[in-house]
């Protein structure tokens, strides 16, 4: 499964503000050869790169600078969606309403992964309810980082006091990741 390099650009780019290239070394020194080969690299945002990469990645952030408990994932997550306020998706924040953008959340989602479907179940004035299906490597690690992005992406939108409580649940003998997020 691979994700679009703009995503471990901006987990990058989160530990170099806050940490600087110490912070970076730290990070690279404790990943395997694999994973520095990647990050090693001249990376694109618009290229895809192994999701395990990401994964990794983002584990070694919390347990570097968080407390190893995935707490801070979320922060990655959304770090990363105002990261991405800087590209085409500036305009979408500033004209949508919560509902508007959470309405094109599976449009966004698929610019990021290539597979997995996360779609709408259930929205209202305040609330929504989102299923992540058909995602092969479902990691509390992702679940965290989508969490984050989901409640940052709603609250650049003016959504006040978001929360995103994730579960995974099973149907017909598949998982899947429940996101029930409410705001004022």
């Amino acid at each position: 499964m691979k994700v679009k390099g703009s995503a471990i650009i901006s987990t990058l780019d989160f530990v170099d503000i806050n940490y600087g290239k110490e912070g970076i070394k730290r990070i690279l020194h404790v990943l395997d050869e694999t994973d520095r080969k990647v990050l090693n690299e001249t990376l694109f945002a618009t290229f895809w790169y192994p999701l395990r990469t990401l994964i990794n990645l983002s584990r070694a952030v919390d347990n570097e600078f968080g407390i190893g408990d995935l707490s801070f994932i979320r922060r990655l997550g959304s770090f990363s969606a105002s990261h991405d306020l800087r590209t085409i998706y500036r305009i979408f924040y500033k004209i949508g309403s919560p509902q508007f953008v959470i309405s094109r959340a599976s449009q966004v989602f698929a610019t990021y992964y290539d597979a997995g479907n996360l779609e709408v179940i259930d929205s209202g004035k305040s609330f929504v309810v989102i299923e992540l299906t058909d995602f092969p490597e479902v990691d509390e690690v992702l679940i965290q980082r989508i969490s984050g992005w989901i409640e940052k992406t709603l609250t650049l939108s003016g959504g006040k006091d978001v929360k995103t409580v994730a579960a995974i649940k099973e149907r017909a003998g598949k998982e899947y990741v429940e996101f029930n997020t409410k705001w004022d």
